[in-house]
């Protein structure tokens, strides 16, 4: 990929659910002994040198989404290596789904501001004991009779 447009339409192909886009190579990295980084010997150096040295990249990435080690500053040798940059770790949607400010600041952290019960206002549980408390004021109308 040379542009950023191309980038966006092969990201915007994925996402539509086409798996075979031109330069996309999935994979899944395993640890330890599974891993392809286990194959990584001088063996693998010099085939790595060599495919390097032709332009090969996609062979390269094709073992790297699946696990295998690589110093992507070789690519780089003596030119400016290109910064990482962070990815948002959320997505890319701009919807939020946060509680609203003003809900948050009103409940003052609790969620659950109604009352559980006429004669049931709050559960002041612990792990300890199970527990429920109210207040009554002599207003409420569960407390009126009627005679």
């Amino acid at each position: 990929m040379s542009t950023l447009e191309e980038l966006k339409a092969k990201l915007s192909q994925y996402l539509a659910g086409d798996r075979n886009v031109d330069g996309l190579h999935c994979g899944e990295a395993k640890r330890g002994k599974e891993g392809l980084s286990a194959l990584a010997d001088e063996d693998m150096g010099r085939t790595i040198d060599a495919w390097l040295s032709k332009g090969k990249l996609h062979k390269l990435v094709e073992l790297w989404v699946r696990g295998l080690a690589f110093d992507w500053a070789r690519l780089y040798d003596g030119e400016v290596t290109p910064r990482r940059i962070s990815l948002p770790t959320y997505p890319f949607a701009r919807e939020r789904y946060w509680v609203p400010e003003e809900l948050a600041a009103a409940t003052s952290g609790n969620l659950v501001s109604e009352r559980l019960h006429p004669l049931v206002h709050r559960n002041t549980s612990s792990l300890v004991v199970q527990r429920f408390s109210s207040v009554f004021t002599g207003r409420s109308s569960s407390l009126r009779t009627t005679w």
